[in-house]
């Protein structure tokens, strides 16, 4: 069974799926891409980390596993719907290795799923403050890679990336940064907040 909560008024529901469905997991992604749930990867209830992608259609709520696989095993990781294609960024491994790598899922217009590409990235060394030197803008720089990160589409092309926890100069630390990624040219910046900053956190919600 599949359980819904309507937004604006608590509407509650079971959907009977027309299979059993996938593994139990926790630290995936689920993303709406049309008429389609979108499932990355996760952590199974053996600790197996996976890197399949399920879809549920949710016209007649049927469970199917892509042909299309993620590069790695991932958990932890975030995605976003952005036009056509799921963009999903950083996770960790079951070796502990912190992803710092924006992927993109393209998908048909069903929204099934049918291919997978890294997208390259790079790095505004200047911030939302000023326009970065040509020289330092083309230099392939990322935010530190990091796990349990929201991931929040704010406009057409680009999407919000806030906290998590990961590696900064070799150490495990939690983050309150805030950077945004355009993904129609790959763009990072970091956003420079004013006020008191949230408390470092993450696997929180947004």
């Amino acid at each position: 069974m599949l359980f819904l909560s309507g937004a604006k008024r608590i509407t509650l529901g079971f959907f009977f799926l027309q299979n059993e469905g996938p593994n139990g997991r926790k630290w995936h992604t689920a993303t709406q891409m049309k008429n389609k749930l979108i499932v990355l990867g996760g952590e199974a209830n053996n600790k197996q980390f996976m890197r399949d992608i399920l879809v549920l259609d949710l016209d007649n709520m049927q469970w199917s596993r892509s042909a299309v696989a993620l590069p790695e095993p991932v958990a932890g990781h975030s995605a976003v719907a952005v036009g056509d294609s799921v963009y999903y960024y950083g996770g960790i491994s079951r070796q502990g290795v912190y992803y710092g790598t924006v992927y993109r899922v393209r998908c048909d217009a069903t929204g099934e799923p049918t291919s997978i590409e890294e997208v390259p990235t790079r790095f505004n060394n200047n911030s939302n403050n000023a326009a970065a030197p040509a020289a330092a803008a083309a230099v392939p720089v990322r935010p530190c890679s990091r796990e349990g990160q929201t991931w929040t589409l704010i406009s057409p092309t680009k999407v919000l990336m806030f906290g998590g926890f990961g590696l900064r100069n070799g150490i495990r630390d939690f983050f309150n940064d805030t950077h945004v990624l355009d993904t129609e040219t790959g763009l990072w910046t970091k956003l420079e907040t004013t006020g008191t900053a949230p408390t470092p956190r993450f696997y929180h919600s947004a």
